[in-house]
């Protein structure tokens, strides 16, 4: 049964940002009562506003985005767990649907599609680029288990899959066996995230809705930097098929 999901959002800095990406949780066509907001940030501004809107705000100096994550789920109350990037913004059907889609099947990970747009608001062309590439690798499938995805046997299927961890929804128990170890990661958390997925889970979902709004702007993290694809196989090697990751 699922009685409650939880939205985790870590921010650093971009404060008017954050504030856009709780109001998209708060506009959602699940009802409020069965979901909660969480915000983890290095920052003391806008509590009062927070809290007026009933979401839960927590305060921590470190700025890893890893500790942030790994703070939100520790306060977490959610049968199921979903990430959104400070920057990034929720479609209002978008709870909804995750909850149906773990309602269905027996899911450990989920994830949609996204729509990229620029800070204006013009839809790019990573949007369909990226929902290609994914589906290319499933084999138009959206249902898959663990040893399909294993078979595909690239990296690049494995970083595209991941890809942005606002598009990423996990089952409690599995959030709570990453948890403490996600904190010794800088960076690349929607990878990380992934790969304990496929080491602790067994079935995964991928949605076709485009249901997570990614906007594009001077501050995103390159996605494929060569140097970090690099070091994300060599983790990804140690973490999938050792016990001690």
């Amino acid at each position: 049964m699922i009685n409650m999901i939880s939205v985790i959002i870590p921010s650093y800095n971009r404060k008017e940002l954050m504030l856009q990406a709780v109001e998209s949780v708060l506009h959602q066509t699940l009802p409020r009562r069965e979901y909660e907001i969480i915000v983890v940030k290095n920052y003391k501004d806008y509590d009062d506003i927070l809290k007026e809107k009933g979401v839960k705000s927590f305060y921590i100096e470190n700025p890893w985005f890893s500790v942030k994550l790994s703070r939100g789920i520790e306060e977490s109350q959610g049968d199921i767990i979903c990430f959104l990037d400070d920057d990034d913004l929720f479609k209002p059907d978008k709870l909804e649907k995750v909850k149906a889609i773990f309602k269905e099947y027996d899911i450990s990970w989920y994830k949609n599609m996204i729509l990229a747009q620029d800070m204006q608001g013009k839809i790019l062309d990573l949007t369909y680029n990226y929902t290609s590439k994914v589906f290319t690798y499933l084999n138009n499938k959206n249902l898959v288990d663990k040893k399909y995805i294993l078979s595909l046997g690239k990296f690049d299927a494995y970083l595209t899959l991941s890809g942005y961890t606002s598009t990423q929804c996990v089952k409690r128990d599995l959030a709570l066996m990453f948890k403490d170890k996600i904190v010794k990661a800088e960076r690349n958390i929607d990878e990380i995230i992934f790969f304990f997925s496929i080491k602790y889970g067994n079935l995964f979902y991928v949605d076709n809705d485009y249901l997570t709004i990614y906007r594009v702007h001077k501050r995103n993290v390159t996605y494929y930097d060569f140097k970090r694809k690099c070091d994300l196989e060599r983790y990804a090697i140690c973490l999938l098929y050792t016990s001690d990751a």
